[in-house]
């Protein structure tokens, strides 16, 4: 793990932006399934699992845009599922 060695007897100030986290982001964008409302998720890191993530969604009928991407590591991802839902539509059973 890096870390910083200060010397000297000035206090230190600022601000560190701190990235998103690959195993939070996968399942968040996961859930974006299961709304029919335009979400907005931030602070999402820009990584092969991601895009790969954000891919699949697609495949499925999910929107997906990415805003700020391309300039930061992290940035932010606009989803909008196109999945029809009706009032009769059942839970999915599982056998686990």
């Amino acid at each position: 793990m890096d870390k910083l060695l200060i010397h000297g007897g000035t206090r230190l100030e600022g601000q560190v932006t701190i990235s998103g986290a690959k195993n939070a982001a996968l399942p968040i964008l996961c859930a974006s399934l299961l709304s029919a409302e335009r979400l907005t998720i931030e602070n999402v890191p820009q990584l092969r699992d991601v895009s790969t993530m954000l891919k699949l969604l697609a495949q499925m009928g999910v929107e997906t845009a990415s805003v700020g991407m391309a300039l930061s590591r992290c940035g932010r991802i606009r989803f909008h599922s196109r999945l029809r839902r009706t009032s009769s539509s059942k839970p999915c059973a599982h056998p686990f």
